[in-house]
């Protein structure tokens, strides 16, 4: 039963508690159209954040922390395309889970939508960079490595020169492919590392705003 009162509609004894909506205000109208009068009852309810933080937001963290963590397997490990690739099926079925249970609608996206297809977008990063990197880590060392990747691993190896050009002549032969590719994996770490802490500070910072 409904009832109007003072502040609204009087729902307590028709209303069961639910563990993810809240009510937050209702109102209730009545519109009379020639003969006929109508009631319009309004209910405006939220979602109950600890439910998507709990439920959807620390796994996407969690699964794009493991997607990070891919560039901290050898490059020539055989078990890192595997690795990627899990990582980002896990990435597109969680994506499917959370749309089904979100509202259907093409006027507007769910922030955390958004989240989720930026988080996958990384993840597709990473699966082609990985799978870039598989075809240069097996290259011969007879085949010489550029002079960029010789300066990003000796920057990683803390051997760093005024001279740049000193630095790729004593740096020259003792860089192959394989030590230049794991230089890469450093610097792919902390970028995809930073890219995942700004969106999630951004995407917390809308889902606030939005209250």
């Amino acid at each position: 039963m409904l009832l109007v009162g003072s502040d609204g509609i009087n729902m307590i004894e028709a209303m069961e508690s639910n563990g993810q909506w809240d009510v937050v205000s209702s109102s209730s109208s009545d519109e009379t159209v020639s003969v006929e009068t109508k009631v319009i009852f309004s209910i405006k309810m939220k979602r109950k954040p600890l439910f998507i933080v709990m439920n959807i937001i620390i796994p996407i963290i969690l699964l794009s922390i493991l997607n990070i963590f891919t560039f901290q397997i050898p490059a020539d490990c055989g078990e890192r395309m595997g690795y990627t690739i899990t990582v980002w099926l896990s990435f597109a079925v969680f994506l499917t889970i959370v749309s089904a249970s979100l509202p259907k609608s093409s006027d507007t996206t769910p922030v955390i939508s958004i989240y989720i297809m930026v988080q996958l977008g990384i993840g597709t990063a990473t699966v082609l960079v990985s799978a870039v990197q598989s075809r240069f880590v097996s290259r011969s060392d007879d085949k010489p490595v550029t002079s960029w990747l010789i300066r990003l691993t000796l920057i990683g190896r803390s051997k760093v020169k005024s001279n740049a050009v000193e630095m790729v002549n004593i740096g020259e032969d003792k860089v192959n492919w394989k030590s230049g590719i794991a230089a890469l994996d450093v610097l792919f770490f902390w970028l995809f590392f930073i890219l995942l802490a700004i969106s999630t500070i951004v995407i917390l910072m809308i889902s606030a705003f939005m209250q």
